[in-house]
């Protein structure tokens, strides 16, 4: 069977160009990831993946000396710098054990689901200390969002 994604839709008279055996699967309509530490997006779920979907990713680090929280800014969008895509919200991880920049080893689990929830867990792998939370309507374009994506539309210069 040929897939289709929602997101691209499916024209009329397909069976006439060739595609006579289709199914319409959901997509994640924009990756969702974690703001680093240098505003760079670290991407865990790219768009496009298939619903439901769970990325784990685990080469996260503390960035300070005996830092012993650490949180992870949540946000959605396909730009290169957190702050250029829509903060979701964020995730506390601590206390965990004082230790030199660079010496935790950290992760993060998404699952993302067809109704729009976002799973969040975050764990330090060395103590086994974990958090996690539920984020709904992820995807879903609020009036915040929409808001956000307008103030964010590049400006002409006629």
């Amino acid at each position: 069977a040929n897939i289709i994604s929602k997101s691209d839709g499916v024209a009329d008279g397909s069976a006439e160009t060739g595609v006579m055996d289709a199914s319409v699967i959901d997509v994640v309509s924009k990756s969702l990831g974690v703001k680093l530490h240098d505003g760079r997006m670290s991407f865990v779920i790219q768009s496009d993946e298939p619903v439901p979907v769970r990325n784990r990713k685990s080469d996260y680090t503390t960035v300070r000396e005996d830092q012993q929280m650490v949180t992870f800014p949540i946000y959605e969008g396909e730009e290169p710098l957190a702050e250029d895509n829509f903060k979701i919200g964020e995730l506390h991880l601590g206390p965990i054990p004082p230790r030199s920049p660079g010496e935790s080893s950290l992760a993060v689990e998404f699952t993302y689901d067809k109704d729009g929830t976002l799973n969040v867990e975050a764990e330090d792998l060395e103590s086994g200390e974990k958090v996690d939370s539920r984020f709904e309507g992820v995807g879903k374009h609020t009036e915040q969002g929409i808001d956000h994506m307008q103030d964010n539309l590049p400006q002409r210069s006629d």
